[in-house]
C-alpha cells in the first residue's frame, strides 16, 4: 500500500506528517537491508543492534509527535496513516516473539500473561535474527521497561501490607494476575513476616497455571487460591464473588483495558472485599507514555491512558467515595498505581 495525499498546504500537521513518512523510509530502509544480510546467512553484530535501536527510537518520537494524542496529523487522514504505517513496519514486526503475539493475539487479547512474562525475563526472541533484534528493540522501549520495573513496585507494597499483620496470614488478592511476578519475587526473598493468602483472578487458565506452580514452587507456608474468571462479569455482577476479607487487593495491567463505568464497577467489588483498612492498588498507563502511538497504531496494542485527576475522579464516583490516597509511579514514571482505603 502506498500512501496518497495530495499536497495540500491546507492539511494541519502537513509538515509533521512529511517527517513522519521520511523517518519511515528510513527505518524500513534500514530493516530491508538486514533482512538481506540474514538471507544471505550473514551474523547481525552489537553494532547492527545499536544502529536499529537508534533509528527506531527517532522514528517512535516522530511517530508520537504525529499520531499520538494529542494528534497532529490532521483527523480526516488519521486512519490511512496509520493503516500505511501497518503495512510498513508489521511483516517486521511479525517475526518478533512479542510484536507476533500483540498483532496476532494467541490468547485473544495483548498483553497476555505469556507476553507480560517477556517483558520481565528480557531475553529477545524472533523467527530468525532479524525477529530476535527488533524484539530487542521493542524490550528496550520506556513502556516496555515500565512493566518490568512495576513488578519490584508492586512486591514491595505487598510487602507493606505483610508488615502491618500479626497473628494471622495476610490476605491479598490480585485481579488479572498474569504470571504474578510481584508475588513470585516476595515469596522466593527472605523474609520473616505472617504467611500470605492469595487469590488469583485471571480469565486465562494458562496464566493462572503458571502462577500458581511457581508460588508453590518454594515449598513455603502461602497458600494459593486460583479461580478462573472474567473480571468485567465481575464488575457487572453477572459473576458475583464472596471473599475473607482482604487486605490488599491490586492489579497491575487490567483498568486500562476497561472503560470508565467499568473500572467504577470493579472498585465497588474490591470495596466489598476489604476489610476496614484494607488497600485498592490499580495500575494504568500514564498518558505521558512516550510509545502510546506505536502501541495504538502498529503493534495494535490500545490502552485508555489515565493520569492522577483521572484516577481521583474514578475513586469519588465508587464506594470509596474519595480519591487516592497515594499515586505511586514506577521508575519511568509511565505506569501509574492509584491507592484508596477502605
Amino acid at each position: 500500500m502506498q500512501l496518497r495525499i495530495r499536497h495540500e498546504q491546507s492539511i494541519p500537521g502537513r509538515g509533521e506528517l512529511d517527517e513522519l513518512i521520511q523517518v519511515t523510509a528510513t527505518l524500513t530502509d534500514a530493516l530491508a537491508r538486514l533482512d538481506r544480510r540474514v538471507a544471505r546467512g550473514e551474523q547481525l553484530t552489537p553494532l547492527d543492534r545499536h544502529r536499529a535501536i537508534t533509528i527506531f527510537a527517532r522514528w517512535n518520537r516522530r511517530m508520537q509527535r504525529a499520531m499520538g494524542d494529542p494528534s497532529a496529523v490532521d483527523d480526516r487522514i488519521h486512519p490511512l496513516v496509520a493503516r500505511w504505517l501497518r503495512d510498513q513496519l508489521q511483516p517486521y514486526l511479525l517475526r518478533s516473539a512479542i510484536g507476533h503475539r500483540s498483532i496476532r493475539k494467541p490468547a485473544g487479547y495483548a498483553g497476555d500473561s505469556e507476553t507480560i512474562l517477556r517483558f520481565y525475563r528480557r531475553i529477545p526472541e524472533g523467527a530468525d535474527p532479524l525477529g530476535e533484534l527488533i524484539d530487542a528493540v521493542i524490550l528496550r522501549l520506556e513502556s516496555t521497561w515500565s512493566v518490568f520495573h512495576r513488578r519490584r513496585l508492586l512486591a514491595d507494597e505487598i510487602h507493606r501490607s505483610r508488615s502491618r499483620v500479626e497473628g494471622r496470614p495476610t490476605r491479598v488478592t490480585s485481579l488479572a494476575c498474569g504470571p504474578a511476578e510481584e508475588l513470585v519475587e516476595l515469596i522466593a526473598g527472605p523474609g520473616t513476616e505472617s504467611p500470605l493468602e492469595v487469590t488469583l483472578f485471571d480469565i486465562d487458565p494458562g496464566a493462572l497455571d503458571h502462577a500458581t506452580r511457581a508460588l508453590e514452587s518454594h515449598g513455603s507456608p502461602h497458600r494459593v487460591r486460583a479461580r478462573r474468571c472474567n473480571l468485567i462479569h465481575v464488575a457487572s455482577g453477572r459473576t458475583p464473588l464472596q471473599l475473607p476479607p482482604q487486605d490488599l487487593v491490586y492489579s497491575a495491567g487490567l483498568i486500562d483495558y476497561l472503560d470508565d463505568d467499568t473500572v467504577v464497577s470493579l472498585m465497588d467489588a474490591a470495596h466489598g472485599w476489604l476489610r476496614s483498612g484494607g488497600r485498592l492498588i490499580l495500575g494504568n498507563m500514564h498518558p505521558r507514555n512516550p510509545d502510546r502511538a506505536f502501541m495504538d497504531h502498529v503493534a495494535e496494542w490500545p490502552l485508555i491512558h489515565r493520569d492522577e485527576t483521572d484516577m481521583d475522579r474514578l475513586y469519588r464516583r465508587s464506594r470509596f467515595r474519595r480519591p487516592c490516597a497515594r499515586i505511586l509511579y514506577e521508575p519511568q514514571g509511565i505506569n501509574l498505581f492509584a491507592e484508596c482505603v477502605r
